[in-house]
């Protein structure tokens, strides 16, 4: 037969305050971001949307940001791309066309994703696309921001849990000792509660069980 491995109450406790914390951690660090992740694209095609509406007839050197690429297609069918479009996406200009099927939206490229915004008048059509640092960026921030939070709370709860467990274990031992010294005459409980809790009714029904078994050995003692 296989032993069974031995763990006292404050260990069973600890475990299970880590347990919670993991849960906790699962939940705020990973299925948090992916909730969030819409909320992120949303700002997202926001930011891409306000620079179209400031670039007019050319792209200028002061109207890029270092994050967005833009793309300027004239009414000719040529297409002009910005100074820094390869920095930020890695794509010939023509591939990138033929991925835009919407005014907005994001499309994936050799396992990276990227987003894009798109403003259309009569002689021109203007494209802004950048790639998904900014969302990676927030899920960093929030693992980083969540992680301390996490370790703080961990370490409270398993000091609540520690003082609690062992505050536990002394009602536990005392009732054993109450249990061990039915018969004894001798015995000197001292043990007082704090809280009048189940343990304590708990105590009282030994004290109960033991005035009865002593009036039942005085009346047989008398027979």
């Amino acid at each position: 037969m296989k032993k069974r491995l031995k763990y006292d109450l404050n260990r069973q406790l600890i475990s299970i305050g880590i347990l919670i914390c993991g849960i906790i951690f699962i939940a705020l660090g990973i299925l948090l971001p992916k909730v969030l992740t819409p909320i992120y694209e949303n700002n997202i095609y926001q930011y891409l949307k306000q620079p179209l509406e400031l670039i007019d007839y050319e792209i200028g050197d002061d109207e890029i940001g270092s994050d967005v690429a833009y793309l300027y297609i004239t009414s000719q069918k040529e297409v002009i791309s910005s100074e820094n479009f390869s920095k930020v996406i890695n794509i010939e200009p023509t591939e990138v066309l033929s991925e835009i099927d919407n005014d907005f939206g994001k499309f994936q490229y050799k396992g990276k994703t990227y987003y894009y915004n798109t403003s259309y008048n009569k002689f021109v059509t203007k494209i802004s696309l950048t790639d998904d640092s900014y969302i990676t960026d927030m899920r960093k921030d929030i693992l980083y921001t969540i992680f301390p939070i996490l370790l703080i709370t961990l370490l409270i709860i398993s000091g609540l849990l520690l003082l609690w467990s062992r505050k536990l274990v002394k009602k536990i031992e005392h009732l054993k000792q109450k249990v061990d010294n039915l018969s004894n005459d001798d015995y000197d409980d001292t043990y007082t509660y704090d809280e009048d809790d189940e343990l304590k009714a708990l105590s009282v029904a030994i004290d109960t069980m033991r005035e009865n078994l002593k009036k039942q050995e005085n009346y047989k003692n008398q027979m």
